[in-house]
């Protein structure tokens, strides 16, 4: 049903995002996995055939960069697996369910719990659409009471280069310019 759904939007919209809510928050991923549920590339391979332009994850909780994929017409589709929160009070404010307290308890938090990312994307015209052209990752924290910040240079760095590395290993590259991510699509270099 989504890949018949991104093939009408396709031919109908000049530009299709998909906005799904995937992935495993990385103090709940099960060491022989990895970050990346098994599930999300071919989802994200399947709706890149279908004719998306580019994916944005949530639910993650935690910023895990992206990779991009070919898709309809060798189109090369980005997919920010996900950008982490920008908001989340629910995980700040300390309540919780137990059910002998009524509380919630969470996991412990990690380090890229605290991390966030906005994503600047950058559109231009290809084959009478648009198509996405460059993405720009910039770096943020969470702060006490759960909404983003800005953050120091070197916060930043250690974000960028943290997402850099994940881009890496799935084969994506993307390079680090003013303590941001960038993603450049090699097709549309001009």
């Amino acid at each position: 049903l989504l890949e018949k759904v991104i093939e009408e939007a396709n031919r109908e919209a000049d530009l299709v995002i998909l906005a799904l809510h995937w992935g495993v928050p990385p103090q709940w991923c099960v060491p022989y996995q990895g970050v990346i549920a098994e599930y999300q590339p071919i989802i994200a391979q399947r709706a890149a055939n279908a004719g998306v332009d580019i994916i944005l994850g949530h639910h993650a909780h935690a910023p895990y960069g992206m990779e991009a994929f070919k898709g309809k017409d060798d189109k090369e589709v980005p997919v920010l697996y996900s950008l982490g929160n920008y908001i989340s009070h629910y995980e700040y404010s300390g309540v919780g369910l137990d059910m002998s307290s009524c509380t919630i308890k969470f996991p412990p938090k990690l380090p890229e719990n605290r991390q966030s990312c906005i994503a600047e994307i950058k559109l231009t015209t290809s084959n009478k659409r648009l198509s996405v052209k460059r993405v720009t990752i910039h770096p943020a924290v969470i702060s006490e009471i759960g909404e983003a910040i800005e953050t120091s240079n070197q916060e930043c760095f250690e974000i960028a280069n943290r997402l850099n590395e994940f881009n890496k290993q799935r084969g994506t590259v993307t390079v680090i310019e003013d303590n941001k991510v960038v993603w450049n699509s090699k097709k549309l270099t001009t």
